[in-house]
């Protein structure tokens, strides 16, 4: 596992369900103090709930309205210990999160897992790895965004994620611009073809794109 640091603007160079509960409507977006003056704690499960739909709607204002018609649940689980989007395929989606995370471990999963839920993929755990590149680059943004270079300093990636993210920022520099030209040519994410890469991207090295289209690999 690697540290994230030096982020800047454009771009980087069997369940134990503790908690679960049902949100049919996003709840206020607010800024909650707490989380800038002990970003290192363990927030409670009202403010978690609102951590994930604080991602969700800066997800849709940065990517574009999330697809109508699914019912989001969200979660904690201690295990397995990552986040994870799955879906009944017709019109559940259930975000789970993992337990005892610190307000930046809740926002870095969140905001992640928000971008899937734009556009939940059938079948789930089939996202390819432009679309876990982008999720990664958001989650590292909203990080930045609220806690600054001190929250990106408790990040950890993988390697297959820092990978995702190596063969997007060879298309484009700018991750988050990738995202959202992909998103509205396609309609969603998890659709882009290597046209439509190369409709914006004519340049780009081919192997790049070949292989940001690949299914990313399960947990």
């Amino acid at each position: 596992m690697e540290m994230v640091r030096g982020f800047w603007a454009e771009a980087f160079s069997g369940d134990e369900r503790l908690n679960h509960t049902t949100i049919e409507c996003p709840m206020t977006d607010e800024y909650l103090s707490q989380r800038l003056m002990t970003p290192e704690t363990i927030p409670d499960w009202p403010a978690i709930e609102r951590i994930f739909w604080d991602c969700l709607s800066e997800a849709e204002r940065t990517f574009g309205p999330r697809a109508t018609g699914w019912e989001y649940t969200v979660g904690l689980r201690q295990s397995p210990s990552y986040p994870e989007t799955i879906n009944d395929g017709q019109s559940q989606v259930t975000v789970w999160l993992t337990a005892e995370r610190s307000w930046v471990g809740y926002y870095f999963e969140a905001a992640h897992e928000a971008v899937h839920c734009l556009n939940p993929i059938v079948p789930s755990g089939s996202a390819k790895y432009i679309e876990e590149a982008i999720a990664l680059d958001f989650s590292l943004g909203e990080v930045h965004r609220i806690f600054g270079q001190r929250g990106l300093d408790q990040c950890t990636i993988s390697p297959d994620y820092l990978h995702a993210r190596s063969l997007a920022y060879e298309i484009d520099g700018n991750i988050i611009r990738l995202g959202q030209r992909l998103r509205a040519y396609s309609g969603a994410l998890g659709q882009v073809t290597a046209r439509a890469i190369e409709e914006f991207y004519p340049e780009a090295p081919e192997q790049a794109i070949m292989s940001s289209l690949r299914r990313f690999p399960r947990q």
